[in-house]
Formats: C-alpha cells, sequence, structure tokens
C-alpha cells in the first residue's frame, strides 16, 4: 500500500511540473503581448519595437524566432528624424524667394548708400525670407548668412509644403522688423582710429608700434579695407573733394605746416565738431591726440579734405 501511495503522489508532481512547462510560458506571453499591444495568436517573426504606456519602464520587445526583452528607459517609438523626413525637409511657415536678377548684393543694412555688401547672390539662388522692412527683404542663404535684398528682385515661392502633404499650406505673412541702427562706415573708422590714441609719434612709423601723420591714416584706413598712398600729399588726390562745410566723420582732412600755402604736409581724420584726430610731431605731444580745427593754427593752416568712403 505505502508504495502505491508514492506512486500516485509522484505521478501527481509530474503532471503538474508538466501543465508548468507548457502552459505558464504561454500565459506569460499573452501578458507581454497584451502589454505590447499584438495577438498573442502573432508568429513572433521578424522584429518588432513598442513602447508601453509607462516611459519610466519603457520596454524594447524584440521578435527574431524567440521573445527576448531588456529594459531601456527613454525608448522611443517614434523614428528618428533625418534629411528624408517631410517635416524637416520643408517647413510649411517658411516662405522660400528665388533671386531673379543675374546679380545682386546682400547687404547687412536694408540701404544701397548705407550698408556695406555681404556678398553677391546669382540668379536662380534660393533663400529664406525671414522678415520686410519698406521695400526690402531680410533673407537667409543656404550657407546661413543673413542680409537684406531689395523685395523686386526676389520672386516668392510661398510655402514649402511636404510632398505628402493633402492640402498645401497657407504660408504666414512675412514679419515686419525694423533694422537696427547701422554705424556708418566713416563713425567707424574714426571709433577704431581713437583706440590708437597715446600712440607715440615716429617718424616714417607705419604701425601701432609708432606712427607718423600719414602713416597713422594709411594703417587705419587699411583695416576697413581702403588702401592709400603713403604720403600726406599723395593721399590728398585719392577719393572725392569734400568742402569744409560738408566735412563727416571719417574724412581726411590736410593742412601745410610748413609755411608754404599749397604745400600739403599733415594730414588726419576728421571725427566730427570741428575736431580732427591725428599723429602730432608737435614737441609737447609727439603721439597721436584728438586736435581742434574749428580755430587757431589748424584752421588757419587747413588746406583741403577728401572721401574716400561710400558713406
Amino acid at each position: 500500500m505505502f508504495h502505491i501511495k508514492t506512486l500516485l503522489y509522484c505521478t501527481a508532481v509530474l503532471a503538474l511540473f508538466t501543465s508548468l512547462c507548457f502552459i505558464g510560458p504561454n500565459l506569460y506571453d499573452k501578458k507581454i503581448s497584451e502589454r505590447i499591444g499584438m495577438d498573442a495568436a502573432d508568429p513572433p517573426n521578424g522584429t518588432l519595437s513598442s513602447t508601453p504606456s509607462e516611459p519610466a519602464d519603457a520596454m524594447q520587445i524584440t521578435y527574431t524566432n524567440s521573445l527576448s526583452y531588456s529594459s531601456n528607459p527613454g525608448y522611443s517609438s517614434l523614428p528618428s528624424r533625418g534629411t528624408n523626413d517631410p517635416v524637416l525637409a520643408s517647413d510649411p511657415d517658411t516662405l522660400t524667394g528665388v533671386i531673379t536678377d543675374k546679380s545682386i548684393n546682400l547687404r547687412n543694412y536694408p540701404s544701397t548708400t548705407a550698408s556695406d555688401v555681404i556678398r553677391s547672390l546669382k540668379e536662380g539662388e534660393k533663400v529664406r525670407v525671414v522678415s520686410r522692412w519698406e521695400n526690402w527683404y531680410k533673407v537667409q542663404t543656404s550657407g546661413k548668412t543673413i542680409g537684406w535684398v531689395r523685395n523686386d528682385l526676389i520672386r516668392i515661392d510661398g510655402a514649402n509644403a511636404p510632398e505628402n502633404s493633402a492640402a498645401p499650406s497657407t504660408p504666414k505673412p512675412i514679419p515686419l522688423e525694423k533694422p537696427k541702427e547701422v554705424v556708418p562706415r566713416g563713425q567707424q573708422v574714426v571709433n577704431y582710429a581713437r583706440k590708437f590714441l597715446g600712440v607715440r609719434y615716429v617718424w616714417g612709423g607705419t604701425s601701432p608700434r609708432g606712427f607718423d601723420c600719414s602713416g597713422f591714416v594709411q594703417y587705419v584706413y587699411r583695416q576697413f579695407g581702403v588702401r592709400l598712398n603713403r604720403v600726406a600729399a599723395d593721399q590728398a588726390t585719392q577719393g572725392i573733394k569734400v568742402s569744409r562745410n560738408n566735412l563727416k566723420p571719417g574724412d581726411m582732412v590736410f593742412f601745410d605746416t610748413d609755411g608754404g600755402r599749397n604745400n600739403i604736409s599733415h594730414v588726419g581724420i576728421y571725427v566730427g565738431g570741428g575736431k580732427f584726430i591725428e599723429a602730432s610731431s608737435g614737441y609737447s605731444t609727439h603721439k597721436v591726440i584728438i586736435t581742434d580745427m574749428s580755430s587757431g593754427y589748424y584752421s588757419r593752416k587747413f588746406i583741403t579734405a577728401r572721401r574716400v568712403l561710400s558713406n
């Protein structure tokens, strides 16, 4: 009898173990399948990735003829965006402009007289229209350079709707943008020249280690792309003549300091307010200073003025 009971007990244990081996995994697979939103009967072929409803416990499930799982916090079911993604490839709120002239200037200020040319744009070149002011568009090139172009030299293509868009997008109106005031180049020259106040006078000097009058003016203007002759008398032949009453900051002013009325022997840069900046050879100064020319010695010695800047 004891042996019979033992045999029955072993048979029951074996049956229970068998059911756990075959039924348990199926129940576990069903729970996992329900969590990731797939039918438990779907065959585990290929690869499937999904994100559960709990982001903190994000799990990537990979099927390759068997079920495996790994903890992956922060995993996202959204595909990564690349250059071929229509959402990135075109922005429905962005206006594209096409250059319509053979060669036009991209400027840093919306004016043909008060701005420097950044670069030239070719006919057919596409730009992104950022904003507008009066008869100008502020644009951004493919190289990320930003500047201003006259609006009659650009054709607006409108919104760039994605190719798979069901209907074309309505473009946003081009926003108005009042440009910031740009410091005129003449004033920029003056501001730069002021950095050398106190630099000693050196006859024949053409560098910050020491300047003479024409060497100082030549050096300052060179930093702005203007090449001047070496001596004052020759510099007085460059640019356009300006009357004393029409002087602007940045103009070159010339003087006769040798006693002869028409013998140009000294030059400086007009700073405004009846004053100019010079590399003075005077015994008491002998350095770069700002001097009054509205009265006194330099008022009497003034001969002419020249302008070599376009604005």
